[in-house]
């Protein structure tokens, strides 16, 4: 018998949280492993510092821009989009979120959320504490240490995300998306060649600075192509050689 839409949607929802990252491949390990051996750590501590798989449903808000910051998330099931608005209320997408990924670095300086941050999907989170955190004053150095570390990579991710909207065409940026797409996925040991596009063809237009026309011309297109075969949210990347030629990324073939 033939499910109904709504319940091939749970299914679906289920399925992806059910995807948890490790806690090995998140990018809180390292932060974790040295909170662990400061003299004041014990297991109740650490338990206050880290809050482990807080739900966020879809739809639901993490943190909003201009909250006044209070810890780290790293994303252990689902994925989230950060966005901001322009002065004319449109909504504005800064990046994509997926288990491992941290959320919230770019406010420990500032002390306020930049950017708005919204499940795609039924979701969980670890929330790393800072008010327990600040407790540990004595041996603070070796967290801040870590914690660098940890904004140098980000800094880097989003160098590659800024590095999309800089390419020619639009074939191009879609072709860099969505390796990047699987190779960020590939770093945490997840599926990295068939995955759910979770976010919307609005979200992905606004974060690739494109047409929703045009990016659904480009799907269908790839797909023609061989590249790449898509069932509703759920892509396949079939020619990935393919894929990083034509977006010109480093390795692929001239």
């Amino acid at each position: 018998m033939a499910l109904k839409k709504e319940e091939l949607q749970n299914q679906e929802s289920c399925q992806s949280c059910k995807a948890e990252v490790a806690c090995a491949n998140c990018g809180l390990y390292g932060v974790l492993g040295v909170v662990s051996k400061l003299e004041q750590s014990t297991p109740e501590h650490l338990e206050k510092i880290l809050k482990k798989r807080q739900t966020v449903l879809k739809g639901e808000n993490l943190f909003r821009a201009g909250q006044p910051f209070n810890g780290l998330y790293a994303v252990k099931s689902g994925s989230f989009k950060s966005y901001s608005f322009l002065e004319g209320g449109q909504e504005q997408i800064v990046g994509f979120h997926f288990p491992g990924e941290l959320l919230g670095l770019e406010a420990v300086s500032s002390t306020r959320y930049a950017y708005s941050v919204r499940a795609l999907e039924d979701s969980s989170v670890c929330e790393l504490s800072f008010e327990e955190l600040e407790l540990m004053q004595d041996n603070y150095q070796q967290f801040q240490e870590q914690l660098i570390l940890l904004l140098s990579n980000q800094v880097l991710l989003e160098q590659r995300q800024c590095g999309l909207s800089i390419r020619q065409s639009a074939d191009e940026r879609l072709a860099a998306f969505l390796i990047g797409l699987s190779s960020r996925l590939e770093e945490r040991q997840l599926a990295a060649s068939e995955f759910r596009l979770t976010m919307s063809r609005q979200d992905i237009a606004s974060y690739l600075g494109l047409a929703i026309e045009t990016v659904s011309r480009i799907l269908k297109l790839f797909q023609k192509r061989g590249l790449i075969a898509v069932q509703s949210k759920q892509i396949k990347l079939i020619d990935r050689p393919g894929l990083r030629e034509l977006a010109q990324l480093p390795g692929s073939t001239p």
